[in-house]
């Protein structure tokens, strides 16, 4: 667990877009109102990439992530067979101001399955929450846990859900 003290993160303190999350490390902020991450809007705020396997115990709590493409971007895993999906852990966050506050993206042979909750997304251009599965050869799926969040005042849906065939 990485503890982040309160304050702005940005580029001009040296932070580079998107943060890509590692299995196995939580990113713990002082709390959304004091936490706040400010991206750049041609990438995602934070990322949670398909290069590992994250679990529930993965966890991104306690900021406002904010200018992004996406505020938080989750890309699925190559899982299907195998049973292993990213499973990361979204809690207590306020997401506005970007493209669209989180999207949970998986391809052909890819399974995400966040769990969000306690989190405001808020005031993006697009969605409040975009989540997508497509596929060409091998299905791709989504399987998200989403309660107890506000989606409020964003620019297309509050909460979109897409399924798409051969990409």
């Amino acid at each position: 667990m990485i503890h982040v003290a309160p304050g702005l993160y940005n580029t001009t303190l040296g932070e580079s877009f998107p943060l890509n999350m590692k299995p196995g490390i939580s990113l713990q902020g002082a709390g959304y109102v004091t936490t706040v991450i400010s991206g750049v809007s041609s990438s995602s705020v934070v990322n949670f990439p398909n290069t590992g396997v994250f679990s529930t115990t993965d966890v991104l709590s306690g900021f406002t992530l904010r200018g992004g493409s996406a505020g938080v971007f989750i890309e699925g895993f190559v899982g299907v067979e195998s049973g292993v999906w990213a499973r990361p852990t979204i809690q207590s966050n306020w997401l506005t101001g970007n493209g669209t506050g989180l999207v949970v993206n998986a391809v052909t042979a890819e399974v995400a399955a966040p769990v969000v909750h306690t989190t405001w997304s808020r005031a993006n251009t697009t969605d409040g929450i975009f989540m997508k599965a497509g596929y060409s050869v091998w299905y791709a799926a989504v399987f998200a846990v989403v309660r107890g969040n506000q989606i409020l005042n964003n620019g297309g849906s509050g909460f979109k859900c897409e399924g798409h065939l051969g990409l």
